[in-house]
């Protein structure tokens, strides 16, 4: 992006107080009750969008667009998602964050939403800009 957007400097500096940038590389399906993984359609918190949070600060109830790969920015387009949880991968399990916990940047986390493993194919940016 351009050298003088708001944007650019947060995420260069890892600025906890610039506009919110959050990259998700992966879904992660989340183990059914009976052991199996299990990504159901309808179903809030299914898969956790796993990502590097950049700039700004991430906290549970937060509302965040979803720009995914299909994402045009000349059509203004994109998905709004509340923050239903959000979990740090710890190996090979998932430890829960309070709702009220405020998340840095630099951290790796991984958020869930309802429906929000509907809105994002591969990967995408969240973001609290248009």
């Amino acid at each position: 992006g351009p050298e003088d957007d708001n944007a650019v400097r947060a995420v260069r500096s890892c600025d906890p107080s610039g506009p919110f940038v959050c990259y998700v590389s992966r879904l992660l399906p989340v183990e059914g009750e009976e052991g199996e993984e299990d990504a159901g359609e309808g179903t809030p918190g299914k898969a956790y969008g796993l990502g590097r949070l950049f700039s700004g600060a991430l906290k549970s109830g937060q509302t965040v667009k979803v720009k995914s790969s299909s994402f045009k920015a000349q059509d203004h387009v994109h998905y709004c998602q509340e923050v239903e949880s959000i979990a740090l991968s710890m190996g090979d399990s998932m430890k829960s964050l309070p709702q009220t916990f405020l998340v840095p940047p630099g951290n790796l986390v991984a958020i869930a939403g309802p429906g929000l493993h509907r809105q994002i194919l591969k990967a995408a940016t969240l973001t609290d800009r248009s």
